[in-house]
């Protein structure tokens, strides 16, 4: 079958896009090579038009004819707002992720198709091929959307999204409509022991258990690593997660800076962090050959490696911006290797769909870039939740001190 086969609409299907945004814009050349668009649908528009398109209300959605892909970051809203108006989910309003067929998300199978339908939908998705899940971390989502650029592996598979683990907060819910499970041909996950901090179902083991009793087929599995390297990080104080604004911004802490921050001013401990002899070069020489061995050893059950290219750039260039979030280029060539191992050579490229994933970043000290011999230098800092712009390793400090001891004051800490 060509790609165009797999398309979740015929080629040259009339289609509305929802959405005037960044989102729509971006995305416009693509939908327009595959469909022939009648014009655009927002809530709120002052415009009569958009890039020579004409702008209709949402009233268009109960009278319409033709499809909607919605071009809208958070879909979810808007799929409701036209399921309400009469549309059928996959049948005439899809997300845009949707289009090429080479995805479904678990979710948005189990909210938006009645029970009847989702075995029609499904199907109609699949067209002879099999399911393909990743379980794990963060780490996942970047890496299957990198793994189906290759045509050869959606010849093969459709990725049905399962959120990452600290994510999927319906849990439940997913495990009572296994169901949607039942074409499982793939299960890719990382390493989850039974005690993780989230949920006990979501362990390698326990969701091996649920898939095979839910499948109708006999799946391969492939453990791949959980990329967790702090060795840019020795200061690294324990994982605070979200809920306050400091933990929505710095939600990896920084023991020394926390320490220091009780004995001095916020510029004086931003001063004691910027020395270059802050951490001696025994010091850090140790604790990187302690975590070098560790990540070694926690790959030692996955199918899938990816320590050697670790080890052997972590000084060249930045490979990590928090202990467990690393650059795109490691989770490309994590997707290459998956996809080498079910023999596909195939090689991913970059590209500005797949996001970086440097909203959280961890403080490089410079005693650190010296002592390990790094060959850059961390100069700018930023997170995706504020929308701050760069700020300096000073400037970070002082912001990070000053969350902390609001923090502490409200009792939240």
């Amino acid at each position: 079958m060509c790609k165009d086969d797999y398309l979740i609409w015929d080629k040259n299907s009339e289609v509305y896009i929802w959405g005037t945004g960044k989102m729509a814009s971006q995305y416009l050349s693509e939908i327009q090579s595959i469909y022939n668009i009648i014009g655009f649908i927002e809530n709120n528009t002052s415009n009569n038009s958009f890039k020579g398109y004409p702008v209709f209300s949402p009233e268009v959605v109960s009278v319409c004819e033709a499809r909607i892909i919605i071009c809208v970051i958070n879909y979810k809203e808007i799929v409701i707002q036209c399921l309400d108006e009469g549309a059928l989910f996959g049948i005439n309003v899809i997300p845009y992720k949707y289009i090429k067929g080479n995805y479904i998300n678990v979710y948005d199978v189990i909210d938006f198709c009645s029970i009847p339908y989702r075995d029609i939908f499904i199907h109609d998705v699949l067209k002879g091929r099999g399911l393909m899940c990743m379980n794990g971390n963060c780490q996942i989502v970047n890496t299957s959307y990198y793994m189906i650029q290759s045509s050869q592996f959606t010849d093969n598979y459709v990725l049905m999204e399962i959120p990452p683990i600290f994510l999927n907060k319906m849990a439940g819910k997913m495990f009572a409509n296994g169901s949607i499970f039942q074409q499982i041909e793939l299960f890719i996950t990382q390493e989850i022991s039974v005690d993780n901090r989230f949920d006990r179902r979501f362990s390698t083991e326990e969701m091996i258990r649920f898939f095979k009793e839910v499948s109708v087929n006999e799946f391969d599995v492939i453990r791949i690593p959980n990329m967790y390297f702090d060795v840019y990080f020795p200061q690294g104080g324990r994982d605070q997660g979200t809920g306050t604004e400091f933990g929505d911004v710095f939600p990896y802490r920084d023991s020394v800076v926390e320490h220091l921050s009780f004995f001095y001013s916020p510029k004086m401990v931003a001063d004691i962090i910027q020395s270059d002899f802050l951490f001696s070069k025994s010091f850090l020489y140790e604790y990187a050959d302690y975590r070098i061995n560790d990540l070694i050893r926690r790959e030692e059950k996955c199918d899938v490696k990816i320590s050697d290219f670790i080890i052997e750039n972590y000084r060249k260039k930045l490979l990590f911006y928090c202990r467990n979030h690393p650059i795109n280029e490691l989770l490309r060539l994590l997707a290459d290797r998956i996809l080498t191992l079910v023999g596909i050579k195939f090689r991913t490229i970059e590209t500005d769909e797949i996001k970086p994933m440097d909203t959280f970043q961890e403080f490089v000290y410079p005693s650190t870039e010296i002592g390990l011999a790094l060959d850059f230098k961390k100069i700018l800092y930023s997170d995706g939740i504020s929308k701050k712009e760069e700020l300096t390793l000073e400037e970070e400090i002082i912001r990070y001190i000053g969350l902390y001891k609001r923090d502490i004051h409200r009792g939240l800490q």
